[in-house]
């Protein structure tokens, strides 16, 4: 069982604060799209996981401005990505280590003690099976079961 990097991520540059200057897009082939900071921290107004738009309509509305993720690996709890909560002066930052990979999807791999868990986010076009949609997919890259 893995205790390195796992090698799906092996492509990827390693940090234990991703680069607060990387950005990563996606589009769902209907007017909507993802984008945000490598990091998880929204800097700008348009950030999101999925800004959607109507059928027939110019104006697009944020449907999904994040996830507040979290590992539980044994007695360790661990925030995945960047937090800023309103009552909070400053965000919290990822006690996880994490890699990132722009292609072929936006792909984290994070790290809590000898704990993996993958992360890809990707938008799905609309078509025959309906309208598009956000689809979010952890794979578990560890010997143990882990709690999300």
């Amino acid at each position: 069982m893995p205790t390195d990097r796992p090698a799906a991520a092996a492509h990827t540059a390693a940090t234990h604060g991703l680069p607060a200057g990387g950005e990563w897009l996606l589009v769902d082939g209907a007017g909507g799209y993802g984008c945000g900071c490598v990091d998880g921290l929204q800097r700008r107004r348009y950030h999101g996981l999925w800004i959607v738009r109507r059928a027939g309509g110019a104006r697009r509305y944020l449907a999904v401005a994040a996830l507040d993720e979290r590992i539980v690996h044994g007695p360790e709890v661990a925030h995945l990505l960047h937090a800023h909560w309103r009552n909070e002066p400053r965000p919290t930052p990822s006690s996880a280590a994490a890699t990132f990979a722009r292609w072929p999807l936006p792909t984290w791999t994070f790290r809590v003690g000898g704990a993996w868990l993958e992360r890809t986010v990707a938008l799905r076009p609309g078509g025959a099976e309906g309208g598009p949609a956000l689809l979010v997919r952890y794979r578990n890259c560890s010997a143990r079961a882990l709690r999300l």
